[in-house]
């Protein structure tokens, strides 16, 4: 006949003192095992905070002391959902399409590279082909296209198979094109301004130069002048002529 147990884990004759002990112990197991608490999002944070001024409503009525800070605290929190909305929208977009499409365009963008070895690779045998130089410029294009394909579209790929009766693909294709074009375009002049305000030597550097320069020889003078007496030994020092024994 199996014994009953408490929900605890000690059986029922136990003393009250061993089920509390079994008990700490098996929520310390459980703490050790969880995983950390994340961020509330604020959609719960407003919802808790509307479901706390319910129920100190109810409880305490209208002239509950909690109300007035309760009441601010969610209009704050409104405010501030409402003006990070789009922001959020916007990233949540980003992460489902770079999720959803990140292996195509890796795939893409191994096909592109390999093509563009190959293209290089002739040009290195015949370095004036017009041909070659178009398809590497072209080439190149397309690595921008993947690499700066706008973040909030699906994905139009490069060598997807379109019907010939669908007119909006490759229009859209070709507007996606020089969205990604224009961005690499901002993006590379953004870089040759920071390279080139790196190399720019600041605007004081040689105005401290010269202040330097001009206190070492205000010092070297004024010690000169402090001192005569000590210019005047070293001076006779060098002329001295040994006495005769």
């Amino acid at each position: 006949r199996a014994s009953r147990r408490s929900p605890g884990g000690a059986s029922p004759g136990a003393p009250q003192g061993a089920r509390h002990k079994k008990n700490l112990l098996a929520k310390k197991r459980r703490a050790e095992r969880a995983l950390p608490r994340t961020k509330k999002s604020p959609k719960n944070r407003i919802r808790d905070l509307e479901r706390q001024l319910l129920r100190a409503k109810r409880r305490e009525g209208d002239a509950s002391p909690k109300l007035g800070a309760l009441e601010r605290e969610l209009a704050t929190l409104t405010a501030a959902e409402a003006r990070d909305a789009p922001t959020r929208r916007q990233k949540e977009v980003e992460r489902r399409y770079a999720t959803r499409y990140h292996k195509v365009k890796f795939f893409e963008r191994r096909k592109v590279e390999r093509k563009l070895r190959t293209v290089r690779k002739a040009l290195e045998e015949a370095r004036a082909d017009d041909e070659l130089r178009r398809r590497e410029r072209r080439l190149l294009e397309d690595l921008d296209y993947i690499k700066y394909y706008p973040k909030t579209h699906k994905y139009v790929g490069l060598f997807a198979m379109d019907d010939p009766t669908d007119a909006k693909t490759p229009k859209l294709r070709a507007k996606m094109r020089a969205l990604a074009l224009q961005a690499a375009a901002e993006d590379r002049a953004r870089e040759g301004r920071r390279d080139a305000g790196a190399r720019e030597p600041g605007p004081r550097d040689d105005d401290e130069d010269e202040d330097s320069s001009s206190d070492e020889a205000s010092e070297g003078e004024n010690d000169g002048a402090s001192h005569p007496e000590e210019l005047e030994e070293h001076e006779d020092d060098d002329f001295l002529v040994p006495c005769a024994s």
